[in-house]
């Protein structure tokens, strides 16, 4: 028994399979975190272009909410966002 507990042979592969979890979830959390903010950036790029477009038009209230919704949604097309909900005030 004294042997056994002594022996420090092979002592190296189970600690890197536990070091390995810590990792791969790092990983992927950097990625998911990286595409997230990837598509946040692309959706404030296609917002900030419908202002400025927004912003040289002389036209009513209704027809410039129409204007800015197609030309966010021309600019924005990134498919690996869905579900995109909003409202023009």
């Amino acid at each position: 028994m004294v042997r056994f507990l002594r022996n420090c042979d092979g002592g190296v592969a189970p600690l890197m399979a536990l070091g390995a979890i810590p990792l791969v979830i790092g990983v992927g959390a950097a990625v998911d975190y990286s595409r997230g903010n990837a598509g946040r950036t692309a959706m404030q790029a296609a917002l900030d272009a419908a202002a400025i477009m927004a912003a040289k038009q002389s036209i009513s209230a209704g027809q410039l909410t129409d204007d800015v919704q197609s030309y966010f949604n021309a600019n924005f097309t990134r498919s690996d966002v869905k579900n995109l909900q909003g409202q023009c005030e």
